[in-house]
């Protein structure tokens, strides 16, 4: 909800069972909600369960949402429920990395693991500054903590699955330097499902009085005990890393690749360089470190991420699995699930399991560095 153009109250994201910051609109006697998206069409509705029960939704002089109902002893409308509860509703009232609890004075504090981020202001009420991390992220050893009864963060920069795991998720965001937390996308069935990452800092919690949704946020390890770390591996070791971020090859090889370094063929620079740093992102789940800098805060993270998976389901190595220009359209202007990509026509497979170490060199051929135009449809 808006007030012109400030923003007050957030209702929170859909957690499979209700709005996970609005825990009184849940089903009861009177009225049952009901929240659809397929692909097609989304939309949140509610119906009553008794057709002869008259009740009404109004939003107040104040921004409140209340729903009132008609009591046939006293002639008159009475208020059933508030939307906004308190002043915990108030939208971002504590800033980034802090959660509000009503009955606490000062009702905002910062996340285990955060600190205020300017103390002075803190000291006179005012949070709008927001918590920082005690400790710096490095992400490639970073773990994560358990939070449970909040409201689910603003989720302006986040991305979904329906379909992963809760290890399956935390695998992704461990992938992601950008992914400061991750929880399950639908809690209505047991054990939860479906993936849910946010992109960006973590604002507009607030502590919520039932225990059924968890989310864990990103933590360097030095803050998290032993037994809450979540620390991400490798499979390979240190030196078939090494191959695979800076490949050798001979001069007699690059002269060949690069026309003897012609400046119209820089290795690099052109259209491969692009598609191959969007596929090697997009399979370790780090699509989002391609946006600009300069859009990054502007943009719509979700149709971001969309368009760079539609871009490359259009440079698949078979032209049989490129969708068609009408396909494309259709894509861009739905939000029907995309299908994976397969690897680019430029693309060369490495089998991991028979690398070898930095010390032992390979001779690499020309064939292997395709000269192939790709025109994608």
């Amino acid at each position: 909800m808006r007030d012109e153009s400030n923003e007050s109250f957030r209702s929170g994201p859909w957690n499979g069972m209700r709005f996970s910051g609005t825990p009184q609109l849940k089903p009861n006697p009177i009225y049952t909600y009901r929240f659809v998206y397929d692909g097609d069409e989304e939309y949140y509705t509610y119906n009553l369960v008794n057709s002869s029960f008259l009740s009404r939704m109004v939003i107040n002089q104040n921004g409140a949402i209340q729903r009132f109902t008609w009591i046939d002893r006293t002639r008159s409308w009475e208020l059933y429920l508030s939307v906004q509860t308190d002043n915990c509703d108030r939208y971002a009232l504590c800033g980034a990395y802090a959660t509000c609890r009503i009955n606490n004075s000062p009702v905002c504090g910062c996340l285990e693991g955060f600190t205020p981020n300017v103390s002075k202001d803190w000291d006179t009420m005012d949070w709008s500054s927001g918590c920082v991390r005690k400790t710096p992220l490095n992400c490639s050893g970073d773990g994560f903590r358990k939070f449970s009864g909040l409201k689910f963060p603003e989720t302006r920069k986040s991305w979904f699955n329906r379909t992963m795991s809760l290890d399956e998720c935390r695998s992704t965001c461990l992938k992601n330097c950008s992914c400061t937390a991750y929880a399950n996308l639908d809690i209505s069935i047991n054990g939860g499902s479906g993936c849910l990452l946010w992109l960006g800092n973590l604002v507009d919690m607030r502590q919520i009085n039932e225990n059924v949704q968890e989310i864990y946020i990103r933590m360097a390890a030095s803050d998290l005990g032993k037994k809450n770390a979540i620390l991400e591996t490798s499979q390979n070791n240190k030196g078939e890393e090494e191959d695979l971020k800076l490949p050798l090859f001979d001069i007699s090889t690059m002269s060949r690749a690069t026309n003897d370094f012609s400046q119209a063929n820089i290795l690099g620079e052109g259209g491969f360089g692009t598609v191959y740093q969007a596929w090697r992102l997009f399979t370790e789940g780090r699509s989002s470190e391609l946006i600009a800098e300069s859009i990054v805060e502007s943009c719509n993270f979700y149709e971001v991420l969309r368009s760079m998976q539609i871009g490359l389901l259009c440079v698949q190595r078979s032209p049989r699995d490129r969708p068609s220009m009408s396909t494309v359209v259709m894509m861009l202007g739905s939000e029907n699930e995309l299908s994976q990509p397969k690897e680019p026509g430029f693309f060369t497979t490495r089998d991991v399991g028979k690398a070898t170490s930095s010390s032992t060199r390979s001779k690499v051929s020309a064939n292997e560095i395709t000269m192939t135009q790709l025109e994608a449809r």
